[in-house]
C-alpha cells in the first residue's frame, strides 16, 4: 500500500481536515462502500457520485461492536482522496479481515461495487464475500447466478442477519440454513434463498443509536464529501460541503405510500424486505442519535422520512424533541406531503440553518396526480409556501423531468412554474430539479407497458453495464419523450447552467476516463 504525505496545496489539507494515514485496525468484519467513482458531467467533469453512507451501514456496525466482533467502515471514495493508490484488497489482507459486507443500496454503485468485489475475491479467495442493500436485495439471486465472486446477499433488513452470518463466517462456517433474509451460495454451487423472516420492530430500532461513524476509517475527510465529488482538484473546493453534512438521520422505516418511479417506497419495500408496516422511532430515540453523531463531529443532519404527512402527530413530538437539545438540532427534512401549521411551528424552533424541501416534481397538477404518493394541487403548494414565508423557514423545492405524461411544452411550464415561486416567495433559497432514473423496484420499472414507457433497464448486468460508463443516462424513453429528449428539454429549462456554458465546459472538462483508470483498481485483476 502506498502512502502519500499531506501538502498544504490539497484543498482538503488546506482546510485542516484531510485524515492522517496510517496502519489500517484489525477488523475481522468490514463493511465496505464504494461510490460509483467515474461519473461525468459537465461543470466539473470526472466524479465521484453516491458518496452517502446508507444508515443502514451504521446500525450494522453498531450492532456487530456490541456482540464484540472487530469492525470497521471503509469508504472507497475517502480513501482515493487520501491515497490514490489505495488498495482495498491489500487493506483486507492487512486488517486480517475474514467477511467483507458490500453496501450495494442505490443502484449507481452497481459496476463499482461489484467490480470491487471481484477484485478482493481474486486476490483474497478466502475472504467471504457479502452485499446488502436495496439494490442488492432486489437483484440476490440474479446477482449470485451472474457475479460467481459474490457468496452471499442478505435482503431487507440485516441487523440480526448479518450478525448470525459474521460468526459463522468468522468460526469458518458456511452452513446459513437457519439464517433469515439470506440468500447464499452453497458449497455444492446450489443457490439458496432463505425467507424473508427478520424484520425490526420500533422497539428493536429504538434500541439502537446509529453511532457507528466512530467505526468509520477517515471520518474527517468523509464529512467534507457533497454529495457528488469532483476529481479535478480545480474544482474540489467549490464541491466541498460547507458543513459536516453526510448524516442521514433515521427516523423510521418503511413507507405506506408508492411513487411511481420510487424503488424505496412501499410496494418495492414489501418485495425487498418483507415489510408491510411502517415504523416510527421514538423521539427519546431520534435525540439520542443525534446526540452520538454529534460527539462524532456531525453538525447538520437529513431526514427523509415522512410517512403520514396528512397525520403529523408523531413528527412533531420528534421535531420538538430536536429543538430541546442544546443546541437545537440543524436538520434538512424532506417532507412526502405538504407541512402543516403544526410542523411549521415546531420546525422553526429548530436550529435557524434548518432546512425544510418539498417536492412538487412538476408543474403539471394531473401528472403529479398519477405518479405521486401523497399529491397536492399547485394552489395548496402556495398557501404552504405561504405559510412557510411568514413563519421564516427556509425551503428548498426539488423537481424532476422524465414522468409519463409530462412533454416538451410541460417542462417549459415548469421552469416558468419554478422562477414564478422564487419571485413569490421569500424563503425559497433553492430550487433543484433533475431527470429521474429508472431505478429497481420501482411500479414503472416492474410493468413499464402500464405507463408507456419502453426501459432499456431490466435486470442486474443491464444496471452494472449502464455504470461502467462515465456518461449518465435515463434507462428510459416514454411516450412522449425520448431519453434524448428528456435529457435535451432538461438542458434548455430547468438546467442551473445553460446550454451553451454546459458545451464550453464540455470542450475544457475532456471527458476521457482514462487519466482516471486508478480509480477502479481495487489490488486484484483489472
Amino acid at each position: 500500500m502506498v502512502f502519500r504525505s499531506v501538502s498544504h496545496s490539497d484543498p482538503l489539507s488546506a482546510a485542516g481536515c484531510l485524515d492522517s494515514i496510517g496502519s489500517p485496525e484489525p477488523a475481522e468484519c468490514l463493511l465496505i462502500h464504494v461510490p460509483k467513482l467515474l461519473e461525468w458531467e459537465p461543470a466539473f467533469g470526472f466524479g465521484a457520485r453516491i458518496n452517502f453512507l446508507a444508515m443502514g451501514m451504521l446500525s450494522l456496525a453498531e450492532t456487530l461492536a456490541t456482540q464484540g466482533i472487530r469492525v470497521r467502515i471503509v469508504h472507497v471514495g475517502v480513501e482515493k482522496i487520501l491515497d490514490p493508490a489505495f488498495s482495498l484488497a491489500a487493506n483486507i489482507q492487512q486488517r486480517g479481515t475474514k467477511l467483507a459486507a458490500f453496501s450495494l443500496h442505490w443502484h449507481p454503485q452497481t459496476f463499482d461495487t461489484l467490480d470491487a468485489a471481484r477484485q478482493v475475491k481474486a486476490s483474497a479467495p478466502s475472504t467471504f464475500i457479502l452485499l446488502g442493500g436495496f439494490t442488492a436485495s432486489y437483484f440476490a439471486r440474479d446477482i449470485l447466478v451472474h457475479y460467481p465472486w459474490v457468496d452471499a446477499v442478505i435482503r431487507g433488513e440485516a441487523e440480526l442477519p448479518l450478525a448470525i452470518t459474521a460468526r459463522r463466517v468468522l468460526a469458518g462456517q458456511r452452513d446459513f440454513t437457519d439464517v433469515p433474509n439470506i440468500t447464499w451460495r452453497a458449497p455444492t454451487g446450489e443457490i439458496c434463498e432463505n425467507p424473508l423472516s427478520y424484520i425490526a420492530s420500533s422497539d428493536e430500532l429504538d434500541e439502537l443509536t446509529f453511532s457507528g461513524l466512530n467505526l468509520l476509517d477517515h471520518r474527517a475527510t468523509y464529512y467534507q464529501l457533497d454529495w457528488r465529488w469532483p476529481w479535478d482538484q480545480r474544482y474540489q473546493r467549490a464541491a466541498r460541503a460547507a458543513v459536516p453534512t453526510l448524516f442521514g438521520l433515521p427516523l423510521g422505516r418503511g413507507c405506506p405510500g408508492t411513487c411511481t418511479w420510487c424503488g424505496g417506497s412501499s410496494s418495492p419495500v414489501h418485495r425487498m424486505s418483507g415489510r408491510q408496516q411502517y415504523a416510527w422511532r421514538s423521539p427519546v430515540a431520534v435525540a439520542k442519535s443525534v446526540d452520538a453523531a454529534r460527539r462524532a463531529g456531525i453538525e447538520h443532519f437529513y431526514a427523509c422520512y415522512d410517512p403520514q404527512p396528512r397525520c403529523s402527530l408523531q413528527l412533531a413530538e420528534i421535531l420538538t424533541a430536536l429543538a430541546g437539545l442544546t443546541p437545537p438540532a440543524s436538520l434538512s427534512f424532506e417532507s412526502f406531503g405538504l407541512p402543516d401549521r403544526l410542523i411549521i411551528g415546531q420546525f422553526r424552533k429548530l436550529a435557524p440553518e434548518s432546512v425544510m424541501i418539498l417536492s412538487p416534481e412538476t408543474a403539471d397538477e394531473a401528472v403529479r396526480r398519477r405518479h405521486r404518493a401523497f399529491p397536492f394541487s399547485n394552489r395548496e403548494l402556495e398557501l404552504t409556501l405561504g405559510q412557510l414565508s411568514d413563519a421564516g423557514v427556509p425551503v428548498y423545492l426539488y423537481f424532476t423531468l422524465g414522468l409519463p405524461g409530462e412533454t416538451q411544452a410541460s417542462a417549459a411550464a415548469t421552469a416558468k412554474y419554478a422562477q414564478w415561486l422564487r419571485r413569490e416567495f421569500p424563503c425559497i433559497v433553492r430550487i433543484i430539479a433533475t431527470p429521474v432514473e429508472m431505478e429497481p423496484g420501482a411500479p414503472w420499472y416492474e410493468a413499464p407497458a402500464n405507463f408507456g414507457i419502453t426501459s432499456r433497464r431490466t435486470g442486474i448486468r443491464d444496471f452494472y453495464e449502464c455504470h461502467q460508463c462515465p456518461e449518465p443516462s435515463l434507462g428510459y424513453d416514454t411516450a412522449d419523450m425520448t431519453e434524448a429528449e428528456i435529457s435535451s428539454a432538461y438542458c434548455q429549462f430547468l438546467c442551473p447552467i445553460s446550454l451553451d456554458r454546459c458545451q464550453t465546459l464540455r470542450r475544457k472538462n475532456d471527458p476521457d476516463p482514462t487519466r482516471y483508470s486508478y480509480l477502479r483498481q481495487h489490488g486484484g485483476p483489472c
